[in-house]
């Protein structure tokens, strides 16, 4: 019997997937600092385009977004995307009967 054959005993298992967990803790609180980072930063561009007279969604740099993450992560990294960019889009200005 190879080495690598032999079962892990549970009090190992636990603990290696506690290192795991705290791992993905730690990347979890990385991510969300990014995504922070990020809708500050998308909220500066949408005050810099507003405020020259733009619009305050650039759809084609939405599409590149979008893209860029499918390239690496398939058709989640587009949902991954999606929920990205709703995120930093922050609050849309309603229109029509509602509105009011």
């Amino acid at each position: 019997m190879r080495e690598s054959d032999v079962a892990v005993t549970a009090p190992d298992a636990a603990a290696e997937i506690r290192r795991h967990r705290d791992a993905i803790d730690d990347l979890d609180g990385r991510i969300i600092a990014l995504l922070a980072e990020r809708r500050r930063t998308s909220s500066e561009i949408q005050r810099i385009r507003k405020g020259s007279g733009g619009p305050g969604l650039d759809h084609s740099r939405e599409e590149i977004v979008l893209a860029r993450y499918g390239d690496v992560l398939a058709d989640e990294g587009r949902q991954v995307a999606s929920a990205v960019l709703s995120l930093c889009r922050g609050k849309l200005p309603q229109t029509g009967p509602s509105a009011a």
